[in-house]
């Protein structure tokens, strides 16, 4: 039977009508593929499509206009070509055909959990566009409301594992989610062999939450059959994909699945500019994962070693970095 990509409602469990029945979902969908569409969210539409305006006129703007920001640092723009994420796979590739602008955490403060030698890597200062007017604020806006339907996903995620609603919560408060605008310019020119707009690879962190629209040359999962799956564009929804730390937290009950978007055909290149909204959840840099105690048994002990978020964020970037540099040479 093919691999679909299942579409949840979750808005039964923001009401209470149905919490038991969108956890069920839930866990179904994480077990099997990893990913899941969900609608039902909540979210505030003018909020999300004032965003995605924003980001297009951002990413439209001459690149010199782009350019500017923290050198070396992975926050602020990043640009065309500026990335080969297969290289996390150990793939040596062309680089990705789309550019970038991320920010971290912007809620810091002076408390030494913010200032920690450890914590430097996973709170690195924000660089923000003057222009257009209204991106920061509307960038904040939209990290915040992110991370409060991440900390509801969280909670669905617990009652789909047998836990408290509130199991995750201590370990969430403070944490260091990265959000990033990715822009995939209309093609205008062949690819390269083996050219991508965005190269196989899992994520590294608890989950991601991404909105994206539907011009060709989209995002494909691989299914456990080997084949690469569509995911389906519904309109003013979130695509939820598992991390690799939620693989740790349920002892591999649950799948970080490899997923790309492709190239589109050379007939559609005009109509290929492609944006995505992508909220890469990570849990507070201290907390500890390890496998939760309804995922392990006697015939199923734990497959991995407790490891902090943070560290495990850091090996997970070193990795990347060391196999980049090696590609490169």
């Amino acid at each position: 039977m093919p691999t679909t990509i299942p579409i949840i409602d979750i808005g039964p469990f923001l009401d209470g009508s149905d919490r038991e029945g969108v956890a069920a979902a839930v866990d179904a969908a994480c077990r099997e593929i990893g990913f899941m569409v969900i609608t039902g969210h909540g979210v505030e539409l003018d909020l999300l499509h004032k965003t995605r305006e924003l980001a297009l006129d951002f990413f439209r703007m001459p690149v010199e206009k782009k350019m500017g920001g923290a050198e070396g640092s992975f926050m602020g723009y990043s640009p065309f070509k500026g990335e080969r994420l297969a290289y996390s796979l150990g793939e040596e590739t062309p680089p990705d055909l789309k550019e970038g602008f991320t920010i971290a955490q912007p809620d810091k403060t002076d408390d030494p959990y913010f200032t920690h030698p450890d914590a430097l890597q996973v709170f690195p200062e924000n660089v923000y566009p003057s222009e257009p007017d209204g991106f920061q604020e509307t960038t904040l806006a939209y990290y915040r409301r992110m991370g409060s339907l991440c900390s509801t996903m969280m909670e669905i995620f617990a009652v789909a594992l047998g836990m408290p609603a509130d199991w995750f919560a201590p370990s969430i408060d403070k944490h260091f989610s990265f959000l990033r605008y990715v822009y995939y310019p209309a093609l205008t020119e062949p690819a390269l062999p083996g050219q991508l707009r965005a190269g196989g690879h899992s994520d590294y962190g608890s989950f991601t939450l991404v909105n994206f629209d539907d011009a060709p040359g989209g995002l494909q999962v691989l299914g456990k059959d080997g084949e690469w799956v569509d995911v389906p564009v519904v309109g003013d929804s979130f695509v939820c994909n598992i991390g690799d730390l939620l693989e740790v937290w349920t002892n591999d009950r649950w799948v970080s699945t490899l997923h790309r978007v492709v190239v589109p055909p050379d007939s559609r290149w005009e109509e290929s500019e492609r944006l995505s909204l992508v909220y890469f959840h990570e849990p507070n840099w201290d907390c500890v994962a390890e496998a939760l105690p309804t995922c392990v048994s006697e015939d199923n002990p734990p497959k991995y070693a407790p490891v902090t978020a943070g560290e495990h964020n850091r090996s997970k970037v070193m990795r990347q970095a060391t196999l980049a540099a090696a590609g490169a040479e």
